[in-house]
């Protein structure tokens, strides 16, 4: 066996249950109690004398029960070659120290009885095969220790591990937490796999030959002369390169040696913690054998070890992302600053993190394909911000079943490009017709038995859904089989998974001034989330995003949101703080209790008080909440809800200061054959020549449960009511079956509504203010009826249903 030069020592209590002789071949094992002296290191240091001169001779030295009795002395420093057990009665443990080869580490081990010890590493280990330490085994690395794992092998570490934030594993090869029935290491520190916790980025633009780089105004002036820097894109040919800080002045820094190539908006960092935090995060993964039907269980035999960042900056996503995996508990230090632990995501171009919705075993087989996960203070800052450079920061990776119940507390995400949280995957291909094997752009994320879907690939350019095969028990990558194959060639064609279901509980979360939004579901996703007691502040986007076929889940409660939207964008998207839009079939439901929404001051008054739009959904509730000062820029709506069947907006407070346009409250178009079912009430209109609420067009109310009651309006309204309906004898307005007005009054004046049946006014409208009923209206139609669509007159005052012939030009009328 090799001999590497180390020193390790193993603590235990009790007495040695191992023959000492298991020490190795050519031992000496000698017991100090039998040679001279007065105290216990007077002994030790005779019996050392005694020892083999030979150093390739491990010489043991055996503290035995009998000298728990003797004054402890000087104990001196022990020999090259030589262990020491100390087993006195009364101590606390035992140690053998001066281990120098890998099978000196068996041989400590060999005496750790099964009740339980301590291996105290002190010097480099070496790890040349798969090795697993016992969870009866507590570890303890000082600085100077270290397990080097030979490449292609691993160490597990079944038991407890203590060791301060240093570097204390090295090679290239695997370390892996858990598998103990009663004990583990709690907290796994990425400082153990070398990251440094203290690395810095930023942004750059470089002229070759010019040894000054300039950083952008949304980059950080953190460089300090001494500092190694690496300019990704600035050497030769465009090559990375590293150099030293010589200079600062500002957001200019001075490096010892000049770019060679002229590039703007790229990456510089003194360190990238990418590699050592893939390897941290590598090694706590779970082994529950693949059960779909559960999804994931934290109680998987290979932990519970959580994945901990100690209080630090972290450069993350300088090239590839951080992948890490799902059933984990992931945590940041907290702290009462600004600065605790934090994520940079160093280059906008690449994503921080991707979180996997599958984990791996120890020989890098896919378990577990349904994502499950607690995030715990997840802080990530962008290192710089590029105009229309929008990757997201944390990426959910697809799962094949679904992303579970995976629970989010206190992130905070700040100054970034993208989007903070995204899900959605979406990937490319060219393939042939007829072929049954593909290569996509990234098929790291694909299993087998997944089904994905390839637009144009179908027949007659339709989109083709099919099965990924070949992958055996790992993960695809870019290369696999389908079955059926490609019908029609295509050429980037974009490929989803068939299913992106992404479940997600997020608690106290904040965001600060970033291009795009908190969090966004777009491509083949299907959003369920719930957010609640957040913050969000110049989002110049909508805060939350939702854009794909499925139907979405969105729950909202307490949420401040100061300047999300930008007010006048030509995006509609983007003039709302909570944008929702089911481009598939009516489902899934949007409850927004609490939001308050605030436009920003001077000079950012373009940040507005964006409001709510939803789309296609089964039920939307707006309640309690309030939009401050949301006029100007735009005549978008601040309540804007369409083909929804069941509508809810009570108890709002609208609020503008000037006069721009625009409507508080929008609900229009009924989906299908399906009435809607509508009840805005007790909102309070504050505002300057906006109109309050509008229904319609071509709106179907349920005549049972549709009401709009008890809202206040304060201020001069272009008009208070608006509807355009199909049925006006379906909704129901303080008791009243159409649009209210004063008692009196006809409908259209200031102090009333406006009734539209097809888009025109519909005359001499009176309200009976004492019975709160409606007078027919007066109004007289002669020739074809086409008064609404699918609604005609069946009399002069009685509106029916459009029974023979084809609107407008109706036969007959009931």
């Amino acid at each position: 066996m090799k001999r590497f030069a180390i020193a390790l020592a193993v603590v235990m209590g009790g007495a040695i249950f191992a023959p000492l002789a298991s020490l190795g071949q050519g031992d000496n094992t000698l017991y100090v109690k039998q040679f001279p002296g007065q105290d216990v290191g007077a002994k030790l240091t005779n019996a050392m004398k005694a020892c083999n001169p030979n150093p390739a001779v491990s010489c043991v030295l055996v503290l035995d029960p009998s000298l728990g009795s003797w004054a402890p002395g000087v104990m001196p420093n022990l020999c090259a070659q030589c262990s020491l057990v100390d087993n006195r009665a009364g101590a606390s443990s035992a140690v053998a120290t001066g281990i120098t080869s890998y099978a000196g580490l068996l041989s400590a081990l060999g005496f750790i009885p099964a009740r339980g010890g301590t291996l105290v590493v002190s010097g480099p280990v070496a790890i040349t095969s798969n090795y697993t330490l016992p969870s009866s085994v507590k570890v303890r690395v000082e600085a100077g220790g270290s397990f080097n794992v030979a490449a292609g092998q691993y160490l597990q570490i079944a038991g407890p591990l203590e060791a301060g934030p240093y570097q204390i594993f090295t090679g290239p090869g695997a370390v892996y937490f858990g598998g103990g029935v009663s004990a583990s290491t709690e907290k796994v520190i990425p400082q153990w796999f070398g990251a440094t916790g203290s690395a810095k980025s930023s942004g750059f633009a470089s002229t070759a030959g010019n040894p000054v780089v300039a950083m952008p105004a949304s980059g950080r002036a953190i460089f300090a002369v001494g500092d190694p820097v690496t300019l990704v894109g600035a050497g030769v040919s465009g090559a990375t390169y590293t150099t030293t800080v010589t200079a600062v002045s500002g957001m200019n820094v001075t490096v010892a040696v000049a770019p060679s190539t002229t590039v703007a908006n790229s990456p510089m960092y003194s360190a990238d913690d990418t590699p050592a935090l893939q390897a941290w995060a590598n090694s706590v993964r779970s082994s529950e054998p693949q059960n779909p039907s559960i999804g994931y269980d934290l109680r998987a035999s290979n932990g519970p070890s959580k994945l901990y960042v100690p209080k630090g900056t972290y450069i993350v996503g300088c090239s590839v992302p951080l992948r890490i995996y799902s059933s984990i508990i992931l945590e940041f230090e907290a702290a009462n600053t600004n600065e605790a632990a934090r994520f940079y995501q160093c280059s906008p171009y690449v994503s921080a993190v991707r979180l996997s919705p599958f984990n791996l075993d120890l020989n890098g087989n896919v378990i577990n394909i349904s994502g499950n996960e607690i995030i715990k203070s997840f802080n990530i800052y962008g290192s710089y911000i590029i105009g229309n450079v929008y990757t997201p920061g944390v990426v959910f990776d697809p799962a094949p079943n679904l992303w579970g119940d995976t629970e989010i507390d206190h992130i905070y995400c700040g100054t970034m490009g993208g989007a903070c949280l995204h899900a959605g995957f979406a990937t490319t291909v060219t393939a042939s017709a007829g072929a049954s094997s593909i290569t996509v752009g990234d098929g790291s994320v694909f299993v087998t038995g997944q089904s994905i879907i390839i637009a144009g690939a179908g027949t007659s350019g339709a989109a083709l859904t099919t099965v990924i095969g070949g992958c055996g028990t790992a993960p695809c990558g870019n290369t696999f089989s389908i079955s059926p194959s490609i019908v029609t060639t295509v050429s980037g064609a974009t490929v989803t998974p068939a299913q992106d279901w992404v479940s997600l509980k997020i608690n106290n979360p904040e965001m600060d001034v970033t291009q795009t939004h908190f969090i966004e579901f777009v491509n083949n996703a299907t959003a369920s989330a719930w957010i609640n007691n957040a913050e969000f502040y110049q989002t110049f986007s909508s805060a939350v995003y939702i854009n794909t076929p499925n139907p979405p889940i969105l729950h909202m409660t307490q949420v401040e949101c100061y300047g999300c939207g930008i007010r006048t964008a030509s995006n509609n998207a983007d003039n709302y703080a909570v944008f929702v839009n089911n481009s598939g079939a009516v489902g899934g439901d949007v409850k927004i209790t609490g939001l308050h929404s605030y436009r920003l001051g001077s000079p950012l008054q373009a940040f507005g008080a964006g409001g709510v739009m939803v789309s296609t959904v089964a039920a939307a509730s707006v309640t309690d909440s309030e939009f401050w000062d949301y006029d100007s820029g735009s005549a978008y709506k601040v309540v804007r809800i369409v083909l929804t069947p069941t509508v809810s907006v009570q108890g709002n407070i609208f609020t503008t200061t000037t006069a721009s346009g625009g409507i508080a409250v929008s609900v229009c178009c009924t989906p299908g054959a399906d009435a809607t079912s509508l009840n805005v009430s007790n909102n309070t209109f504050k505002a300057g020549s906006y109109s309050g609420i509008a229904i319609g067009p071509d709106m179907n109310l349920s005549t049972q449960n549709s009401i709009i009651l008890g809202n206040q309006f304060v201020g001069t309204f272009t008009t208070k009511y608006s509807a355009n309906l199909g049925d006006v004898a379906g909704v129901r307005i303080n008791g009243a079956n159409v649009i209210p007005g004063t008692a009196g009054a006809p409908v259209g004046t200031s102090t009333g509504g406006v009734l539209l049946v097809n888009g025109s006014a519909a005359a001499g409208s009176y309200p009976d203010g004492a019975a709160g009923t409606w007078t027919p209206l007066p109004v007289t139609k002669s020739g074809t009826p086409t008064a609404g669509h699918g609604v005609c007159w069946k009399t002069s005052t009685q509106l029916g249903d459009c029974t023979a012939g084809t609107w407008p030009n109706c036969t007959t009328c009931n």
